[in-house]
């Protein structure tokens, strides 16, 4: 949005792009972290939630949900037209990329000779290695994929059921496209199953913007 705004009005909105710009790249930052403490799964090809201990340490919590795909949703396609308008803040995102090397290698590549059909640039948090893995397991009818869109959690846990145990309390993950088990959360099963046309509706312009760069 603030480079569509800066595109027709560079002299209010540039600073606002180079704003989002840092965001984006602290965020794929924290999210891309190698190794344990970062939220990508190499073994799996899957983004996870990480939870911090009191020890200071960390665990993935393995469950197939939705949230893992959002990191998809982090993707918007900028045309040369765009570009050209802001210059600032171009100059300012190769800057960073060249003082932030090891990032380049977990988003998507962006600049000059990356760019994709009709020279567009592309800003994905995701590169191409982990946005086919994740595409694989999101268009997967075992998985996410249903007749009707793309489930909130995989259909793998339908019967590999998450159990967590910490302190004595067992806790568990099941896929529940309907009604829950339990009366928690008002007896419906939220984002244990169900179709969500909201998330659906990001999923979709992703795949489209990801269309735009690499066509066919």
């Amino acid at each position: 949005l603030a480079v569509e705004l800066a595109s027709h009005d560079p002299d209010v909105y540039e600073d606002m792009v180079l704003k989002f710009i840092e965001h984006f790249f602290f965020i794929a930052r924290a999210m891309n972290k190698p190794g344990p403490d970062g939220m990508w799964d190499e073994e799996d090809g899957f983004y996870y939630d990480l939870l911090r201990l009191p020890d200071g340490g960390s665990m993935r919590l393995k469950v197939r949900s939705i949230v893992g795909l959002l990191p998809l949703c982090a993707t918007t396609v900028v045309e040369k037209w765009q570009r050209d308008r802001i210059p600032r803040a171009l100059a300012a995102c190769y800057l960073r990329a060249r003082q932030m090397p090891e990032l380049f290698e977990s988003i998507h590549p962006t600049g000059p000779g990356h760019l994709g059909v009709c020279e567009r640039g592309l800003l994905a948090l995701a590169n191409p290695d982990r946005l086919r893995r994740m595409l694989s397991r999101m268009l997967d009818e075992n998985e996410f994929l249903s007749p009707h869109g793309i489930r909130s959690l995989s259909k793998f846990h339908e019967k590999n059921p998450y159990v967590l145990n910490i302190g004595g309390h067992e806790y568990r993950v099941d896929y529940q496209p309907a009604e829950s088990n339990t009366a928690m959360f008002g007896g419906n099963s939220n984002w244990r199953g169900p179709v969500w046309m909201p998330i659906n509706a990001l999923l979709i312009r992703a795949l489209l913007q990801f269309y735009l760069y690499y066509g066919d």
